[in-house]
């Protein structure tokens, strides 16, 4: 009886052991940061970082509130549409690496995401040869970037789209339409802020950027249930594919 008292003791220890263990786990990879708590967007911030989409500043620190560099902007949509898994990023850097990358003086560490970039349409050369690695994203400007990383197309022969913001004249014509399509699909919401406002030249905070990707990495998920084959040459880029082009 002793024996089997002293068998079952051990068991729950080891029971016990092991519910500490996933709690520690968990709070190490959940819940690292400790300046989220107060942040409206905690739990998008949480799941951003469980999803490999965007990383803390430091080991406990996340920055709700820093902005978000157009650079790293860029890094989160690569991410966020598997690029590594589409392309050979290194021979896309190669591609690039004249034309853009040194012309430009682009950063080492950024390099290959803003190949994938240019290949897939998300970003010109010429917005490059403005972005500097202290160039803060505007609300506009990320917009684009994920709408385009979905495959939206600008059409400018289309009438202008029409957004009920308070400030929708301050939006430029081509931006409209992207803001429209993540509207869409619940990316932003078509409301703004109590004034009504989109604000599309605000410099866009880390926990607002976290709320968008988190939404919209659901949303491309759900439209690319799985990667793409990777392409033998880096020349013929795999667009993703919406269900119904949008009318922009």
């Amino acid at each position: 009886m002793k024996q089997i008292k002293k068998s079952l003791c051990l068991m729950l220890i080891a029971v016990m052991m092991l519910s500490s263990m996933s709690v520690l786990y968990a709070d190490a990879t959940v819940i690292k940061f400790t300046d989220i708590n107060n942040s409206w967007a905690r739990q998008n911030i949480i799941n951003v970082y469980n999803k490999g989409l965007m990383n803390g500043v430091s080991e406990t620190l996340f920055k709700p509130l820093d902005k978000v560099t157009n650079f790293q902007a860029l890094i989160s949509i690569s991410r966020l549409t598997n690029a590594k898994e589409k392309y050979d990023l290194a021979a896309l850097e190669l591609k690039y690496k004249d034309s853009v990358l040194d012309k430009y003086n682009v950063p080492a560490s950024v390099r290959k995401e803003v190949a994938y970039s240019l290949e897939a349409g998300i970003v010109t050369a010429n917005d490059i040869s403005v972005l500097k690695s202290n160039t803060y994203a505007t609300k506009q400007v990320v917009s684009g970037y994920i709408a385009k990383a979905f495959g939206v197309k600008y059409d400018p022969s289309k009438p202008i789209v029409f957004l009920g913001y308070s400030d929708s004249m301050f939006i430029i014509k081509e931006n409209k339409a992207y803001i429209k399509y993540l509207i869409d699909i619940g990316v932003i919401s078509s409301q703004g802020d109590a004034k009504g406002n989109f604000n599309p030249d605000e410099l866009i905070a880390r926990e607002t950027y976290a709320k968008m990707l988190d939404v919209a990495s659901d949303k491309y998920k759900g439209i690319n249930p799985t990667a793409p084959t990777t392409p033998t040459t880096p020349t013929v880029p795999v667009t993703p594919t919406v269900p119904v082009t949008p009318t922009v």
